[in-house]
């Protein structure tokens, strides 16, 4: 799943994915 990805670059911006 692409969610990883997105997680990883989520992390890296500050804001996890859950967040969305």
């Amino acid at each position: 799943e692409f969610i990883s990805t997105f997680e990883r670059i989520g992390r890296d911006f500050g804001a996890g994915a859950d967040s969305s």
